[in-house]
Formats: structure tokens, sequence, C-alpha cells
């Protein structure tokens, strides 16, 4: 039995039901399995080729006059947007156009011409358009959340990291698969190719630990500058007058000078040091 999925397609082939493709909310699948509506059995057949790679919301088609094929067409995987198509003739699969066609438009979500296909109902409404894009990106389950807010696909390719949180999509991991597919989105009708040799590839962008030694650096740098600018602004220093010095009188000529060791000599030189003292005051 198939496991859980949205976005695959079932489409009744000569009297059996193949079911390709879809996703579980955290893979794309790329199987195949026959249903049996007489005998209500699933089988998983074994068929050879290249198989397509996994997507949701494509096209699966059958065609009579091509003895009575499975076209299968399109789709996204989350990430891109395919324009590549295979035939499928119950045994083996074959790819159809190795180099993609430059005019046709990658696409998802998107319906068949002519009859009624049991993958792609008539009368889907967009809410079931949001909620095929939301498949294709493995995030059905907040489709209630888009359409209770009036979001549609007009709308989708405007919203940024804060309108999905505002919208309650909890997880990192949740947004950036969402933003992912909104920039495939805008790619997709500015005519731009997300797998084109002319796009110019987005310079790598610096790790943490990388801008954590720039700020290192940067600080250091502008440490040093203001160093020398502070000591460039600096006054120069102001030296003080020396002290003034009192210098001891000579006795003058005809003076009476104390003899050596003298009671009078040791009198007389304490009269001038205090003389100087005050003077010094």
């Amino acid at each position: 039995i198939p496991s859980p999925r949205a976005g695959h397609t079932a489409t009744l082939v000569g009297g059996r039901v193949v079911l390709f493709g879809g996703g579980d909310g955290s893979k794309i699948l790329n199987d195949c399995w026959f249903f049996d509506p007489a005998t209500h059995n699933w089988s998983r057949p074994t068929i050879s080729g290249a198989c397509p790679p996994g997507r949701c919301a494509h096209t699966a088609t059958f065609v009579a006059e091509c003895n009575g094929r499975l076209l299968v067409f399109g789709g996204g995987d989350g990430s891109r947007r395919f324009k590549d198509s295979y035939v499928l003739d119950m045994e083996q699969w074959s790819r159809q156009g190795e180099r993609r066609a430059s005019g046709t438009p990658r696409r998802a979500g998107h319906k068949p011409a002519g009859k009624k296909s049991a993958s792609h109902p008539a009368g889907s409404d967009e809410r079931e358009s949001i909620e095929h894009w939301l498949s294709s990106l493995g995030m059905k389950k907040y489709a209630d959340k888009f359409t209770a807010q009036e979001i549609d696909m007009e709308l989708v390719v405007c919203l940024t990291e804060a309108h999905l949180i505002d919208l309650g999509i909890p997880t990192l991991g949740a947004r950036l698969r969402i933003l992912n597919g909104i920039k495939a989105l805008k790619d997709e009708r500015e005519g731009r190719d997300p797998d084109s040799d002319e796009l110019a590839e987005s310079p790598p962008q610096p790790s943490m630990l990388q801008l954590t030694t720039k700020l290192t650096d940067a600080v250091e740098t502008l440490s040093l500058a203001t160093n020398s600018l502070t000591e460039l602004l600096k006054p120069p220093p102001i030296e003080a007058p020396p002290p003034p010095q009192y210098i001891m009188p000579q006795p003058s000529a005809g003076e009476l000078v104390p003899k050596p060791n003298s009671k009078l000599k040791e009198n007389w030189q304490r009269r001038h040091m205090k003389r100087a003292w005050h003077w010094s005051l």
C-alpha cells in the first residue's frame, strides 16, 4: 500500500489507476503504484528506464493516441519547478526531450487540457491552487493558515519571514522551505531560469567566525587610533620653577668676622639662617 502523501496524481489507464509522486511532508516521492478497482489491490511494479525525480503538483495524463501511455509533466520538489516530461508505457520510463525547450515555462499546480482527470478535477478553486503549491513544498498542513488570511497565489510572492511568523509557521525549517518556494515563483514569473548558467552566482556569505574576527580587528584598530590621538592632544607638562635659594651674605670689608669655632660666629650664622628661613616663606 502506498505511504500517506499529498500532491500526487492518480490516473486511470487501461482499467487500472496509476499513482505517481507526491510528498509526505518530509520528503518528495517518485514511486509508482498500480491500483486494480476490480480486486481493490495495490501493487508496486518494477519499471525500468529513467524514473522522473520526485515531484508534487505535476500532471499525469493518459494519452490514448500514444498507445495508451501516461504523460507526466512539470511539478516541483519544494526548491525547483520542472518543465520536463516523461512517458510511462507501464513497463518503462522514457524522458521526452533531454534538452528542455526554452519556450516552455516551469510550472507546478497546472491542469491538463481536454477531458477531466482524476488527478486534477474540474472546478478547482484558488484554495486548491495554494494547497497544491504548498503540497509541492511538503507544507500542505499550513494551507488553512494561508486561506484564513485570504492569501492566494498572487499575494504569496509578497510574503516575508515576518509574515510567515505572523501566520503561525512555527519552525525555521518550514519558513525557509516556503521562502525558497516563493523565490522560485518570483524567478518563474520574471522569466529567470534557476538552473541557467547565465545567472551569476551570489557571493558566499561570511561565517560567524569571520564576522567576529573582522569585528575584533576593527575594534583593535579603533582603540590604537584613539590612543594615538590622545597622545597627540595631550598638553606638554608644565615644569615648576626651582625654589629660591638664600645666599649667605659675605662680610663686608672692615666688618668684624668672628673667629672660627667661636660662640660669636655660631650666633652670627644662626641669625643669618633664621633670616633665610623667613625669606623663603
